[in-house]
């Protein structure tokens, strides 16, 4: 007889909450156009939504409050409009503060500066036909482009130049999930999970990535009465961790943009936060123990110099101050 055996995994158990009808955004007439982007970006800061303009592309650009959303917002902080024709992608710059991109059917690049409405950069003549994603580097200094010629991208845009167009291969192939439109994916690396949201469809499924056969794990399924038309997602430093929260969705419906908070369910929450200042307790036990280290091997050095001539006194001291400072760099990346 055989036995059946479950995988183990911290994240078995996410689940999603829709919240309250008074934390939503009203009034926004989302996009039309058929397009397979996401028509929502999202930061700690601002929330970027695509919608009908006439003559051309815009989208509107709403800031988050501080405290949270406790009121409906109607009035956007920032309407950019500079595309000859429709708007179908716009995502936040991962590092530097205001800065987003927009791509639209003129098969245009355009870089803004959400702070004063105005194109910064404006890439143009790269793409021959419709651009399908868009993504930047971890640090921003980097974009990936998808295009329809079954291309893939790779471009600086401060020196507006492509650095590569030709990829290998794809290291794997896997059939993940089907739905009604286009798989929007979304990807985080620190829990290795991938959320797939289906345009047209009313769920988001997520699937956990690890190093081994077969790669791709199913963990659960966060479904709604009504189907999206767009999502952005939350970056981690604008999560609410003390909450176990991991994610967080805006789904675009017709008239209006919905948060969706995904947590990890814990048992209690004080054992975990204990647990991480205990963490932090021995880290900076370690820190001080390699002040006091590096203080007795000044005075060291102090009274070596005495009897040195200078050029000694200079080749000791770079060879001793250098010891320190590696030690340090491989404890504190081993801890």
């Amino acid at each position: 007889m055989s036995r059946r055996v479950v995988r183990q995994s911290k994240f078995r158990h996410v689940f999603g909450q829709a919240v309250r009808n008074d934390q939503c955004y009203d009034d926004i007439r989302v996009s039309r156009v058929t397009w397979d982007s996401s028509f929502c970006a999202v930061n700690p800061k601002f929330v970027a939504i695509i919608i009908d303009a006439s003559g051309g592309g815009a989208f509107l650009v709403w800031q988050i409050p501080e405290s949270g959303l406790d009121a409906a917002l109607s009035e956007p902080v920032v309407v950019l409009e500079g595309h000859s024709k429709r708007v179908g992608i716009v995502s936040w710059h991962p590092t530097a503060r205001n800065v987003l991109l927009s791509a639209g059917c003129d098969n245009q690049v355009v870089i803004w500066n959400v702070g004063t409405g105005e194109a910064m950069i404006s890439l143009d003549d790269m793409h021959p036909d419709v651009i399908f994603s868009v993504s930047w580097s971890r640090n921003g200094s980097l974009l990936c482009t998808a295009c329809k010629d079954k291309k893939v991208r790779i471009i600086d845009p401060r020196k507006k130049k492509i650095v590569a167009d030709n990829l290998n291969e794809p290291i794997c192939v896997q059939e993940m999930d089907t739905s009604n439109g286009v798989l929007l994916p979304f990807y985080d690396p620190d829990t290795n999970i991938v959320y797939l949201c289906g345009k047209g469809d009313s769920s988001i499924r997520y699937f956990e990535i690890t190093d081994e056969a077969p790669f791709v794990h199913y963990l659960n399924t966060f479904s709604t009465k009504e189907p999206q038309r767009g999502m952005g997602y939350m970056p981690k430093r604008g999560l609410d961790v003390n909450k176990c929260e991991i994610a967080r969705f805006y789904k675009l419906h017709e008239r209006k943009c919905e948060p969706i908070i995904m947590t990890v369910p814990r048992k209690k929450m004080e054992d975990k936060l204990e647990e991480v200042l205990r963490e932090f307790k021995s880290l900076r036990d370690r820190v001080i123990l390699q002040d006091r280290r590096i203080a007795r091997l000044e005075e060291q050095v102090a009274k070596v110099a005495i009897f040195a001539f200078p050029l000694f006194e200079f080749c000791l001291q770079i060879s001793i101050w250098s010891l320190p400072e590696k030690s340090d760099m491989v404890q504190l990346v081993t801890v």
